[in-house]
This record gives C-alpha cells, sequence and structure tokens, in this order.
C-alpha cells in the first residue's frame, strides 16, 4: 500500500507538471481585447493564420454602412479589405473596387500591428469574430477606446486571460 506521504508527494509532482505544461506550451494565436485606458483584458478569441474578423458600423455622416475586415499573420493585425454599401468621406478611395452581394469592396492588404477603436455613443459598432457579434460597447463605455491585438499565448496566458475577461 502506497504511504500517505508518497501519495502527497506524486500528487505534488503532477501538479508541477502540469504547471509547466501550461506555462510553457504554445495555445495558439489569439485576438486580444483590451480597455485602451486601464489595459483590462475584456475578451480573448482564439485566431488561426488567416482567419479573418471584421468591425461593422454606419459612417458618422454619410449613413453608409461599413465593414473593415482583418486577418491575423503571426502576431500581426492585417486589414485585408473595406466593404460599404456606397462610397463616403474617409473611405480607400485610390484603389480599384468591385461588387460582390450589394457592397463595394476595396483590398487593402495594410499590416497594422494592432490598433484601436474610439466606442461612439451615436452609431452602433459590432465586432464580428469567431461566432461572436458584440456591440463594441460591451467592452468599454461610449467614448473609451479599446485595444486590439494578436498574440502568441501559451495555455496559461489564455486561461489567464478568459479568467480576466469575465470579471
Amino acid at each position: 500500500m502506497v504511504s500517505a506521504r508518497v501519495a502527497v508527494a506524486l500528487t505534488s509532482a503532477l501538479a508541477l507538471v502540469v504547471c509547466i505544461v501550461l506555462a510553457t506550451v504554445p495555445a495558439g494565436t489569439v485576438v486580444h481585447v483590451e480597455h485602451g485606458q486601464s489595459g483590462e483584458t475584456r475578451a480573448v478569441y482564439p485566431i488561426d493564420d488567416g482567419e479573418e474578423f471584421s468591425i461593422e458600423y454606419v459612417h458618422s455622416s454619410e449613413k453608409t454602412q461599413i465593414r473593415e475586415v482583418y486577418t491575423v499573420d503571426e502576431t500581426s493585425i492585417v486589414q485585408v479589405r473595406e466593404e460599404y454599401d456606397y462610397y463616403a468621406a474617409g473611405l480607400e478611395f485610390e484603389r480599384e473596387t468591385r461588387q460582390v452581394d450589394g457592397w463595394t469592396v476595396a483590398d487593402v492588404d495594410r499590416e497594422i500591428g494592432s490598433f484601436s477603436v474610439r466606442t461612439a455613443a451615436t452609431t452602433e459598432q459590432r465586432l464580428l469574430i469567431a461566432d461572436e457579434n458584440r456591440s463594441l460597447q460591451t467592452y468599454t463605455e461610449p467614448w473609451e477606446t479599446m485595444t486590439i491585438s494578436a498574440e502568441n499565448v501559451t495555455y496559461l496566458e489564455y486561461i489567464t486571460y478568459e479568467v480576466q475577461s469575465r470579471i
């Protein structure tokens, strides 16, 4: 029969191995949403290289629907295209456009690393990623900033971000 001391030692050793694995084994790439001022994690989404996510909003003066589409390349966010109902001030204008399912599409291919977005109080802005379709106002109060970045994380970092985003 195994003594209590041996059982405790084996359990402790197993717990140590699990902690080492969680802290060192890569979990993959995530899109990390943080509060711009406090740095608090608001959400974390696993994402594969090349997988797309987008931010949708209505142009402030022209009232056209706009979709900015991004992808992740390692730990850098790349804007791949801009889609809109019709042209409005501030949109891509020096690029060729095409029509796809009623949208005007401008291919961009602009590496931006990470970016910040200020949430508006006067128009709906949404983050579409994985199976999520959330208002930006669920991450911050109106007129506050959120930062969106891509990171390679370990399992421990991923779990930590998930816990922080639920507090």
